[in-house]
């Protein structure tokens, strides 16, 4: 029983993981257009990027916690470590370095999907009239 529990909470983290990839996918393609169309500063990018995987971790958390229903904010918590883990590794093997931006990007998608997740698990279900 137990086994089918973690199973069944693994999924739910990775639907919140699909729709928060998705999500930010879009956003990436959406600023990368934009980028081509004006001339923005590499500052301005960094902070474009942060608000990207900030709204990402939001979207994974709140669709994470929404699907377990109960401790939105240990579980936002959790959803926005893993998102900046996956979006650090993937800077590094892009040759990226540590610097004031990660911070704030922690610090960003941290207080993003503690936010999600807390507004997840308060979300009411849509229930039909009867």
């Amino acid at each position: 029983m137990f086994i089918n529990q973690k199973t069944d909470m693994r999924k739910k983290y990775l639907k919140g993981f699909a729709y928060g990839t998705a999500v930010s996918l879009l956003l990436l393609v959406f600023a990368a257009i934009l980028m081509t169309k004006k001339d923005i500063s590499i500052n301005t990018v960094k902070i474009l990027s942060t608000i990207i995987f900030g709204i990402s971790g939001f979207v994974t958390a709140y669709i994470t916690a929404k699907a377990i229903g109960s401790r939105g904010l240990k579980n936002g918590f959790i959803s926005g470590l893993i998102v900046f883990i996956i979006v650090t590794l993937i800077g590094f093997c892009l040759g990226g370095t540590f610097n004031i931006y990660m911070l704030l990007k922690f610090f960003v998608i941290s207080l993003a999907s503690i936010i999600g997740g807390v507004m997840g698990v308060n979300a009411k279900a849509k229930r039909r009239m009867k």
